[in-house]
C-alpha cells in the first residue's frame, strides 16, 4: 500500500493528508481511511438531509 501512496488523490490536499496518516499509522487493517472514487460505487442513494446545519458559532451554554 505505501508504495502506491503518491498514485492517487481525492484533489483536496487536507483530505489526501488524513488519509496518507492514516495508512501509514495503522496498527491493523481495519485502522485506516481510503479513498474510493465516487464512480466505484453503485446503487448510490440519497438518505438524509441535515436541517440545521453545521455549527459556525459555539455555544457554551
Amino acid at each position: 500500500m505505501k508504495e502506491n501512496l503518491p498514485y492517487w488523490t481525492s484533489r483536496n490536499k487536507e483530505i489526501d493528508k488524513l488519509i496518507r496518516y492514516t495508512q501509514l499509522n495503522a496498527t491493523q487493517a481495519c485502522d485506516y481511511l481510503e479513498w474510493i472514487p465516487f464512480e466505484n460505487f453503485e446503487l448510490v442513494k440519497y438518505i438524509a438531509l441535515w436541517m440545521e446545519g453545521p455549527r459556525w458559532i459555539w455555544d457554551e451554554g
